[in-house]
């Protein structure tokens, strides 16, 4: 997982451990037929709720770890993020999909690899999905 692998380089380089959750904002979202505001309320909470509980595990062994929650593009926001705060790497997950099923969804890890100013360290699940 791209959280453990991050926390472990903290730990070995004594560096500042940041989480960010990236909640899609989803351009062209029919908003009329959902109270959007509702939606996205209850998806920060949860994001929030999981940030919290993953900063408590991956924190055991590091000290402090910072939480952080935006709306948006999501690689956009990975490396606004990551440039604001001169993030010396990105570690990040991937799902690991290939052929159609890439190419129709996209990758966030490609595009903060093409965009990211810093080194970018993608992380694949042991079992691609």
């Amino acid at each position: 997982m791209a959280g453990d692998c991050a926390a472990r380089y903290s730990q070995i380089f004594g560096a500042n451990l940041t989480i960010l959750h990236v909640i899609d904002s989803w351009a062209g979202f029919p908003i009329d037929s959902v109270d959007i505001l509702a939606v996205v309320g209850k998806l920060e909470d949860f994001a929030k709720a999981q940030l919290e509980q993953l900063a408590k595990e991956l924190g055991r062994n590091n000290g402090q770890v910072e939480t952080r929650l935006t709306i948006g593009i999501p690689a956009e926001e990975i490396v606004e993020v990551a440039n604001k705060d001169s993030v010396d790497l990105i570690v990040m997950g991937t799902h690991g999909w290939t052929g159609i099923r890439h190419m129709l969804l996209g990758s966030v890890a490609e595009k903060v690899l093409r965009m990211a100013t810093c080194p970018v360290l993608v992380v694949r699940p042991s079992s691609p999905g």
